[in-house]
């Protein structure tokens, strides 16, 4: 009788397998990666735009985001809609009013006219109010906010440190009613285009 013998597997069959196997390995934490960033992007956005759309709802009249023109309160976003993302660093919102003027810094609405870098113009109109959110993602998101700045269609701001990598969203006055990249770029001056003007 002859010996029946089992021979093994070739050496190259186990590498192509052992090769298939790391690669689907590293395939699946990249798109598995690329799946968080997405759902922090998106997150941060809705965040972001329920601070916003709560503060433009309120009256003009309101005591608490009532008619300020010189050095406006900072208002911490997490005091007006609760349950911020904990992924979110810092989160502040201020409304400027009686200006109209696109920009989170304000002092009087003479200097807001006279700043010529701001480009916008001052309405000088009491019932013009102007919200502006500005938010940072933590040390380490930096994919989350590459992702968001894609999504936006902003430029991707990579190597900038994670507390200057800032999502300002402002309106516009009403004399540029134009809202560039959904607010999160500076308004445009009549006939010009979203891609004429910076980011804020």
């Amino acid at each position: 009788m002859k010996d029946k013998t089992q021979s093994g597997r070739p050496l190259l069959e186990m590498l192509v397998v052992i090769s298939i196997g790391f690669l689907l390995t590293a395939f699946g934490l990249l798109a598995g990666r690329k799946i968080v960033y997405h759902y922090k992007a998106s997150a941060m956005l809705d965040y972001i735009n329920m601070v916003y759309m709560t503060v433009r709802g309120r009256s003009i009249h309101d005591p608490k985001f009532g008619m300020e023109v010189s050095s406006p309160p900072l208002y911490s976003c997490s005091g007006i809609v609760p349950n911020m993302p904990g992924f979110i660093y810092n989160c502040n919102v201020r409304r400027i009013c009686g200006c109209g003027s696109n920009t989170e810094i304000s002092n009087k609405c003479s200097s807001l006219a006279a700043n010529s870098e701001l480009g916008v113009e001052a309405a000088n109109s009491p019932t013009s109010c102007v919200t502006t959110v500005t938010a940072t993602f933590k040390k380490g998101e930096e994919g989350a906010a590459a992702t968001l700045e894609s999504k936006l269609g902003l430029e991707v701001r990579d190597g900038l440190a994670y507390n200057k990598r800032k999502f300002i969203k402002g309106n516009c006055a009403s004399d540029f009613p134009v809202e560039c990249h959904n607010g999160f770029a500076r308004c445009v001056s009549r006939g010009s285009h979203c891609s004429d003007m910076p980011r804020q």
